[in-house]
């Protein structure tokens, strides 16, 4: 009995920390009524370090003695709901109904540090890479150098421009899912897939569902991952774009790359991001 209280308190422990209102219905199996009885008491001694209530006072077990084994734990001790055993057995329990007003939960406001990019002016980060010192870029002798000072540039005009800030987390958003008509229509396909089998129970609709639905997997997978490369190299594209115009270019022999080297240097600046 000292083990099953243990492990009892540490659930109801558990449900606290949540800051919602708990309640506990079910087969206890400790007779309340029994007041004289060691686990009683220490039952109704964990209950009040808890600050909660048992709400059940009359018998719901009644052969071959009456006990009320059946109970309702409650941290809503101010406002306790109202309890009742019904008279009519369904098993060799008697059922025990609870009406509970429960108030609206008011949940925890979230909070992230990040960058809000859909508020970020363009123009001005793009004048403010116009206007930046690219000496560093242009004197740089090998690609560590060279990206070192292009991040260097990067990381200061986005700061001045697009700072981090806390921002409230109101949902979470997921245009590569709710923005794409064709893993939406995957997505329908293995619901449908996962229907049948549920009906059929067959070999070949378990098959069909398995396939459909690794492939929603591996979808979400790629699809959130090629969003965050297209929004990023979207950035950085500009910022290519903007040291082509302003001539940073790199002496091929400092490298020991081909003429076309420029464009490998721009890819690998992309892989860096």
């Amino acid at each position: 009995m000292t083990s099953g209280l243990q492990h009892l308190e540490g659930q109801l422990r558990a449900a606290l920390c949540t800051t919602k209102p708990v309640y506990l219905l079910g087969d206890i199996n400790i007779n309340i009524l029994d007041t004289d009885s060691s686990p009683v008491h220490r039952y109704h001694t964990m209950l009040h370090e808890l600050i909660m209530t048992q709400l059940v006072k009359r018998p719901t077990h009644l052969h071959p003695t009456p006990a009320a084994l059946d109970h309702v734990i409650t941290d809503q001790c101010s406002s306790a709901p109202e309890t009742e055993v019904l008279p009519d057995a369904i098993s060799d329990h008697q059922p025990v109904v609870v009406s509970a007003r429960l108030g609206r939960v008011r949940v925890p406001a979230r909070w992230r540090v990040a960058r809000r990019w859909g508020r970020a002016d363009w123009d001005a980060i793009c004048l403010g890479f116009l206007e930046s010192d690219w000496s560093g870029v242009d004197g740089a002798t090998d690609v560590n150098e060279c990206t070192q000072a292009l991040m260097s540039i990067w990381n200061s005009v986005i700061d001045r421009f697009c700072p981090m800030k806390r921002v409230r987390v109101s949902k979470p958003n997921c245009p590569w899912l709710t923005e794409n008509p064709e893993l939406t229509a995957l997505m329908a396909e293995r619901n449908s897939a996962r229907d049948t089998w549920l009906c059929l129970r067959t070999a070949e609709s378990k098959v069909d569902y398995t396939r459909l639905r690794n492939a929603v997997k591996s979808r979400l997978i790629s699809d959130r991952r090629s969003h965050g490369q297209l929004l990023i190299g979207g950035y950085v594209g500009s910022l290519i774009g903007i040291y082509s115009e302003k001539r940073c270019s790199i002496q091929p022999r400092v490298y020991g790359i081909n003429e076309n080297g420029i464009d490998a240097l721009n890819q690998l600046i992309l892989n860096i991001f």
